[in-house]
């Protein structure tokens, strides 16, 4: 395992990503908020996009896009211009219960997935 694939060979994908992300937020983001949660995750599109890794190449497993579309049908019924991240932190009242429901959001979009794909 060379230094410039760690990340890559402990976390092949987004959703691995998150799944270790979600267990330890001290970790990764210094204490638990969904603002940290968005930064990283824009970080690693912005890296992605900066130094033009090939689309083959990028961290993938979760359609970031189609979760945001989902989000503004199911939890925004007054159209507020705020992303997933900013959302659940709205409706939750704080940043730490914002990155607890974003998850629960995660979770429950999954969810419809798996469903969706044993259809």
């Amino acid at each position: 395992m060379s230094n410039n694939t760690w990340i890559r060979d402990h976390y092949p994908d987004l959703p691995s990503l998150l799944a270790d992300l979600r267990e330890r937020p001290g970790m990764w983001l210094g204490k638990k908020t969904a603002y940290g949660l968005e930064m990283l995750v824009r970080g690693i599109e912005f890296a992605e996009e900066f130094h033009n890794v090939p689309a083959e190449a990028r961290v993938g497993g979760f359609d970031f896009a189609e979760f945001e579309a989902w989000v503004e049908r199911a939890y925004n019924p007054d159209r507020l211009t705020l992303r997933s991240f900013g959302m659940a932190v709205h409706a939750a009242g704080s940043e730490a219960d914002g990155f607890d429901l974003w998850f629960r959001w995660y979770d429950e979009y999954a969810a419809t997935l798996n469903r969706e794909a044993g259809d």
